[in-house]
């Protein structure tokens, strides 16, 4: 599938640009949740806990406004992951969790890749951290960067689950703007850089399963 994010991308396998932002890693992305409203129901994904582990507590819930932005990163990407597993570019919990080019980008990819008879499966690893912040009080706005491994978020022929071939996978650096609005965290744009551009805590020695 050859999704391709709103914000800024590089040229990768159809794994990553389906990610979202212009991740370049497994193609597609995912995270969930809304504001007032409750957060979006789910499985986990994108976790490398088992997937009876407890669910994640709502961005809206968490004090400290930096822990509330990564939180609502990595909900936008469970949320991606689980309307590429359909895939459906309608899928409503996408709408509660991200707004402008990020929301864009992330129809787009469940779109592709119902365009191309594939679907996913899993969902990303996360390595993210807030590396900017403006204003210092709120509404506030955070950059994200994460180090995200697309190696437990295969690509498959939506009809076979086979494993599409060609694939790539790995890890990629992914920029995300998170915004306070209203009350309610939303990822707003999310720029994906490539395979390969950052090492992640996987390691060559520690190689995916």
């Amino acid at each position: 599938m050859s999704t391709q994010p709103t914000a800024s991308v590089a040229t990768t396998p159809r794994v990553w640009r389906f990610a979202l932002l212009t991740l370049a890693f497994a193609v597609m992305g995912a995270c969930t949740s809304s504001g007032d409203a409750e957060s979006p129901t789910g499985p986990p994904v994108g976790d490398s806990s088992s997937a009876a582990a407890e669910p994640a507590p709502a961005p809206e819930e968490i004090a400290d406004p930096g822990e509330a932005a990564i939180a609502a990163y990595e909900r936008y990407w469970r949320t991606v992951a689980e309307s590429g597993a359909v895939p459906d570019p309608d899928y409503g919990p996408l709408s509660q969790v991200a707004s402008g080019a990020a929301l864009e980008t992330a129809q787009q990819l469940a779109q592709d890749a119902l365009e191309a008879g594939e679907r996913t499966e899993g969902g990303p690893l996360h390595d993210a951290a807030v590396t900017e912040s403006y204003p210092s009080a709120a509404p506030h706005r955070f950059v994200v960067t994460d180090c995200m491994d697309s190696s437990e978020w295969p690509v498959l022929e939506a009809v076979t689950g086979e494993p599409v071939e060609g694939e790539e996978y790995g890890t990629g650096r992914v920029e995300a703007l998170v915004e306070q609005i209203d009350d309610q965290w939303l990822v707003t744009e999310v720029v994906i850089l490539g395979l390969g551009t950052c090492l992640g805590k996987r390691s060559d020695s520690d190689p995916p399963p």
